[in-house]
């Protein structure tokens, strides 16, 4: 057995183990779920929280023209940590200023004795009526805190169908590789047919080799 190799095999699963444990923390626009009508739901989602952690903040941005606010709830996050006081958590759904679409301040702290919040949760849900269909209209995050230091966040999108201005918008769309992502694919296919034919023909000329030196 090569000693060296499992060594260096067991360091670096352990330095991704570690990576994986230690990683930075997200928090993330999930995706939208059309619940009823012209009603979406959008939750806000936390990764990667460390152990201990007490307090979260966001600022979202999205199009008035497209969407209206309905209310802001909180998520399970916090509150799935709660053992001893009732609520347990203090939660703010924010400003809503419906003229330049930015929900301002929605935050929440964890007011309990333990064990303190740590890891993958739900922060919030937004709820908002949609007001015209539209293919692609952003969720930007901005101002997002976690233990009231800045975190790393992943914005988003929604999509509502119908017919508009500018057509009919399908939501449910198959996405379609892109020309370069599917000429790479063909490229692909292609080398990996001429090493074959390659293959085929050496093995076949060793053979007809080792028949005449016989």
């Amino acid at each position: 057995m090569n000693f060296s190799n499992t060594r260096a095999w067991v360091a670096t699963a352990l330095l991704s183990v570690a990576t994986f444990a230690f990683a930075d923390p997200v928090i993330t626009v999930g995706t939208a779920t059309n619940t009823i009508d012209s009603t979406y739901e959008v939750p806000i989602f936390i990764s990667g929280a460390p152990d201990g952690s007490f307090s979260w903040q966001f600022d979202l941005s999205y199009d008035p023209a497209y969407l209206v606010l309905n209310s802001i709830v909180e998520g399970t996050f916090f509150s799935s940590f709660v053992t001893t006081l009732n609520p347990g958590t203090t939660f703010s759904p924010g400003v809503n200023n419906s003229i330049d679409g930015l929900i301002s301040m929605v935050t929440d702290s964890f007011d309990d004795i333990g064990p303190m919040p740590f890891g993958d949760g739900l922060l919030a849900i937004l709820t908002f009526e949609a007001l015209a269909p539209v293919a692609s209209t952003s969720l930007d995050l901005s101002n997002a805190y976690l233990n009231l230091q800045d975190v790393a966040t992943r914005n988003g999108s929604l999509c509502v169908p119908g017919f508009g201005e500018g057509g009919a918008v399908d939501c449910d769309v198959s996405s379609v590789p892109e020309p370069s992502v599917l000429a790479l694919f063909t490229l692909g296919l292609g080398a990996l047919g001429l090493r074959r034919r390659l293959g085929s023909r050496s093995q076949a000329a060793r053979k007809e080799a080792a028949a005449h030196a016989s």
